[in-house]
Formats: C-alpha cells, sequence, structure tokens
C-alpha cells in the first residue's frame, strides 16, 4: 500500500503544525514512534530492526510502498508514543489509501 510520508499534520484550527519551524509530517512522527522504546515491553532484537528500517523508509518522506504489516506497525506505535491531535490524523492519513 502507497503511504505518503510528507503529509503534514495540522492543529485544530487548521494551522500546519511546526517544529523547530519546519511542517510535522507523517514520516518524521512515524520515524519517532518506530524508534521509541518502552521499558516494561521490551522487543525482540528483530522487532526493533524491522522499526529501525520502517522508519527509515518514512523519514525520507514522499511516497513509499508498504506492507499491510508495516503500516500495522506504524499505526500501533503512534497510538502508543504519539498525542491525540497527531494519532487521529496519522490514523486517517493511513486508513485513506
Amino acid at each position: 500500500m502507497k503511504v505518503n510520508f510528507s503529509e503534514v499534520f495540522v492543529d485544530l484550527d487548521g494551522d500546519v503544525i511546526t517544529d523547530n519551524g519546519k511542517p510535522v509530517t507523517l514520516g518524521k512522527m512515524a520515524a519517532q514512534a518506530l524508534l521509541a522504546t518502552d521499558p516494561n515491553a521490551p522487543e525482540s532484537g528483530d522487532e526493533k530492526a524491522r522499526a529501525y528500517s520502517v522508519a527509515l523508509t518514512a523519514n525520507r518522506g514522499g511516497e513509499a510502498e508498504l506492507d499491510i504489516e508495516d503500516v500495522a506497525l506504524i499505526k500501533q506505535k503512534i497510538g502508543k508514543y504519539m498525542t491525540a491531535i497527531i494519532v487521529g490524523q496519522a490514523f486517517r492519513m493511513l486508513e485513506q489509501r
């Protein structure tokens, strides 16, 4: 499935959310979430390596073709580590395909 990691997040008023003057993108948020860890839920080396690989793809931005399992991993990690405004928009971005 194609994912556009260059899509930007907006606040509740529709203004682009920025970080250090740069728009916050799905790719940056996905990469950040994929690289996050929870000491109370350790992951195997294989799980971390998969998350890293997907994070590299997401961080590049632009469109990328992903397996449904990779999209599910992004949703799971974003859902766990990001705020509601990011989760809500990210899920819509990832499910509209």
